[in-house]
């Protein structure tokens, strides 16, 4: 499971936005979507605010190793399954069809990379619909000391 810490600028809807440290392991975070630039050296991440943070809190933002290996495999493993089965079936498919072998190699090996993608992309929309897909504020490590007003 990936843990950061940082500090809660705003909460709404039920999300917090926490300021961290960019890490050089940003560039190849399957989650960086839900993480915005704020230049220099750190990041402003989007998070279900499971722990019911404030701004002002310091909190552990997770990020689900499981979810991170679906990811891994559903970006990199899958479409080299489709490239494999449109190679494997052109020349049955070729032959069924009257086509010249070369073509439709080429065109059954694209066919089956096209239907990979096609098929993580759905993926990755029904587990970005549930959430599963979004980092989570799930403990606050110091809670904010709202300023009291003398008078």
């Amino acid at each position: 499971m990936s843990v950061e810490t940082g500090t809660v600028e705003k909460v709404e809807n039920g999300w917090a936005w926490v300021k961290a440290q960019r890490k050089s392991g940003c560039a190849s975070c399957s989650g960086k979507d839900h993480c915005h630039s704020m230049g220099g050296s750190h990041m402003l991440i989007q998070a279900k605010n499971n722990a019911g943070a404030v701004p002002g809190d310091e909190v552990e933002v997770f990020i689900s190793t499981a979810i991170k290996m679906k990811c891994m495999f559903s970006l990199y493993i899958v479409p080299v399954f489709g490239l494999m089965a449109g190679a494997f079936s052109a020349e049955g498919l070729s032959n069924w069809l009257g086509m010249n072998h070369s073509f439709g190699m080429v065109v059954f090996s694209v066919g089956g990379l096209v239907a990979a993608y096609i098929i993580v992309k759905v993926y990755a929309d029904r587990l970005s619909n549930r959430g599963a897909l979004s980092p989570a504020v799930n403990r606050v490590l110091r809670r904010h000391a709202p300023l009291t007003q003398s008078g």
